[in-house]
């Protein structure tokens, strides 16, 4: 043999024919991945800022990612066959393999969200105390456009999974009480939307981060014969679809601010008293 005529010993450059339907199928499983990714991102965004009514983006969430990651399951097993059978190069199997186990996770994210919609006691709203419940105001109400109405039997309900929502009763004047609740509902993450202090009632909107579901609280603050203040408060959903654990937790964030502000302030007091020249 001539020199420079022996055989080269590099790996060809060109593509195997019969790899190509399989690189076709990861491919399109890839991008796949990509598109299910951004529409679910996408859907609760519109229900957030998009204009998009809440609830159709609750459900349309629901329904892209039950059919959405069906169809990717389908096309990642077929991708991950062909990259087996074909021997492709190991990044290929990565994006398989990568798709594949997004499909699993939307389907697996999927089944919990839609059973915990379905499992959800219909409790839309909590209070404090339902034998006086407390009012929303007509400027709050205008916001409740899409509110669902109490279940007929919420007092029990809540006494099953909530019962531990009551009043809160403080060592302190009404006046200081009402000044220091009004920055707990904003250290709660609400906006104060209503503050009738002759009537000793604040009330707060929340958006939620995913969905922008919105959810309203009034607080009603009462001063008792003994010299002690009592909170009431009302928690409740703008949709049908806020969940009786974010009120309970809401409604706890607020008290136990409300609390430690109290206790702050006092003991402040106490200290600009202590360091205050006693009279002889």
């Amino acid at each position: 043999m001539e020199p420079g005529n022996e055989p080269s010993t590099e790996p060809s450059a060109v593509m195997d024919p019969r790899t190509v339907p399989a690189r076709l199928v990861v491919l399109v499983a890839g991008v796949g991945t990509l598109a299910l990714s951004v529409a679910l991102l996408l859907t609760p965004w519109l229900g957030k800022h998009g204009g998009l009514e809440v609830t159709t983006a609750f459900h349309w969430t629901l329904s892209l990612s039950k059919t959405g990651a069906l169809w990717l399951a389908a096309l990642s097993l077929m991708a991950v066959y062909g990259a087996l059978v074909t021997g492709l190069a190991r990044r290929w199997m990565t994006i398989a393999v990568a798709s594949l186990l997004v499909a699993g996770l939307v389907m697996l994210g999927q089944v919990v969200l839609q059973t915990a919609y379905r499992n959800a006691p219909p409790l839309w709203q909590l209070q404090t105390d339902w034998d006086h419940p407390i009012a929303f105001t007509s400027r709050l109400q205008e916001r409740r456009t899409h509110a669902p109405p109490p279940h007929e039997n919420v007092a029990e309900i809540q006494a099953k999974c909530c019962a531990a929502i009551a009043p809160l009763t403080l060592e302190a004047e009404p006046t200081l009480v009402y000044r220091l609740a009004i920055q707990a509902l904003r250290k709660a993450g609400y906006k104060i939307i209503s503050d009738y202090r002759a009537y000793g009632q604040i009330e707060g909107m929340s958006k939620s981060a995913w969905f922008g579901l919105e959810q309203h609280m009034a607080l009603r603050i009462m001063g008792l014969p003994d010299g002690q203040t009592r909170v009431d408060a009302r928690w409740a959903a703008n949709q049908a679809l806020g969940e009786p654990a974010t009120g309970r937790r809401d409604l706890r964030n607020v008290f136990e601010i409300l609390k430690a502000d109290l206790k702050a302030h006092q003991a402040k007091n106490e200290a600009i008293r202590a360091t205050r020249p006693q009279p002889r």
